[in-house]
């Protein structure tokens, strides 16, 4: 996967190439508060995918309760709550449920590729969980509420192709 910094942004990347940056509603610690102040259009660095994650170019995204908590820092800090876990982005990106395409994947995904139209839903599976791992969990989604810069853009770590729900 490569990264082009010559792709204008708000232009869309061919699949598999990723723009050095791109357009995201941010919330930053400066501005907690009402949403409607809080969250606000910034260009940003686009992060590569990490090991289990998909990086998806969002055509649409949700904007639920989720969102007023993170622009309002509480019930949780999640910058702070990423940043304590090695994370080295200053912001968050608004959206949780979200539709798109994926443009690139991590090292050990297996059940989706670039190019595939996906879903994403903010729930959180837990990949050791015993019941996701033999295949018994009646359901599993896709981690979005813990990505490094949030969900709008960026997926977590993909299903285990026996999950089935």
């Amino acid at each position: 996967m490569a990264i082009d910094s010559r792709i204008p942004v708000g232009e869309p990347p061919p699949p598999g190439t990723l723009p050095s940056r791109m357009f995201a509603q941010v919330v930053r610690p400066d501005r907690f508060g009402d949403p409607m102040d809080a969250l606000q259009i910034e260009e940003v660095p686009v992060p590569e995918p990490g090991p289990g994650e998909v990086l998806v170019a969002v055509m649409a995204a949700g904007i639920n309760f989720n969102n007023v908590w993170a622009a309002r820092g509480v019930p949780i800090d999640v910058i702070a709550e990423r940043r304590r876990k090695g994370e080295p982005w200053d912001f968050h990106v608004g959206g949780s449920d979200a539709s798109g395409v994926v443009h690139a994947v991590g090292d050990g995904v297996r059940t989706v590729a670039v190019g595939d139209r996906v879903v994403v839903h903010p729930g959180h599976w837990d990949p050791d969980d015993p019941q996701v791992k033999c295949g018994s969990a009646r359901s599993a989604t896709w981690t979005a509420t813990t990505s490094r810069t949030g969900a709008s853009h960026r997926t977590g770590t993909t299903p285990p192709d026996t999950a089935r729900g």
